[in-house]
């Protein structure tokens, strides 16, 4: 029997919860992604401040070392300061921003304490996202004076106030931190012999291999993102995806195999046929 149109629940808008910050899809399926802490936040920063000071002590010695050389002398004694402002503005601002950028919403820091950026949309960061939460961050940190104790005054008050932790550069960019618990693969799907011959045929092989790259994505982010939703969401999720599969495949599903059980092994078998595959040409011998 079909829902009704109005048993549909109504859309929704973000809302935050006990320091989770929640995201219900168009489709009705509510994500909820944990806010890091201010504590953690600035644990992170003290790391990449340490580590932008040890960029700069590099610098520092670059220079000296240059100023030993007689024939390079003068000019290092002339270009020597104009090369350490610049390399303190490159380090002060690109080093967040690029990082952000590159590595998708982390930093040295941010990767130690487990801790990432984020669009509000719950999206991967962006080259402008990463550019506008950066760009503001001297005036999270006046006071100037205690800049280099790592006191974000301004930032972090505004942090401790906002229901979603958001410093003035977050609100900016549209931004949000949040904390990533270390994932831990799911153990092995154990199958009957049944669900066996099911997969073990090599038609389904086939058709997992020509999935698009974003529907490989969406069925492993909603295999290790499982537990973070709700029972109801977690059967609509794993139905939906089932449901695609069987469709696209042009197949039907055992009786007693599960709509979820279908996409983990799905999923796994993805995983293994890209496991085979980057072992296979790591193996292979180079061609000349």
């Amino acid at each position: 029997m079909q829902p009704s149109s109005s048993s549909n629940p109504p859309p929704r808008a973000p809302r935050v919860l006990s320091k989770h910050y929640r995201i219900t899809t168009p489709e009705y399926i509510e994500f909820s992604f944990e806010l890091a802490g201010i504590f953690r936040r600035g644990l992170a920063l003290l790391i990449d401040v340490l580590v932008c000071a040890a960029l700069l002590l590099a610098c520092v010695l670059v220079v000296s070392l240059l100023s030993l050389i007689p024939i390079v002398n003068e000019l290092t004694n002339s270009l020597s300061l104009v090369f350490l402002l610049l390399a303190t503005f490159l380090v002060k601002v690109g080093y967040m921003w690029a990082l952000e950028w590159f590595f998708g919403g982390k930093t040295v820091g941010k990767h130690v304490m487990h801790i990432r950026v984020i669009q509000k949309t719950g999206v991967r960061l962006g080259g402008m996202q990463a550019f506008l939460r950066n760009v503001l961050r001297p005036v999270d940190a006046v006071p100037w004076f205690f800049n280099a104790l790592n006191c974000y005054f301004v930032g972090a008050g505004f942090a401790l106030f906002s229901s979603t932790q958001q410093r003035l550069g977050d609100f900016l960019a549209h931004t949000l931190v949040i904390y990533e618990r270390p994932v831990r693969l799911p153990p092995p799907i154990q199958l009957s012999t049944e669900e066996e011959r099911f997969w073990s045929d090599s038609t389904f092989e086939a058709h997992l291999q020509r999935l698009t790259s974003e529907e490989r994505n969406l069925l492993l982010q909603s295999s290790l993102q499982r537990e973070e939703l709700s029972v109801e969401a977690r059967l609509r999720v794993f139905r939906a995806l089932s449901e695609h599969l069987q469709r696209e495949f042009g197949f039907q599903k055992p009786a007693n195999l599960s709509d979820e059980k279908l996409v983990l092994s799905a999923t796994s078998k993805l995983l293994s046929q890209a496991s085979a595959k980057k072992a296979s040409q790591e193996s292979a011998p180079l061609q000349t």
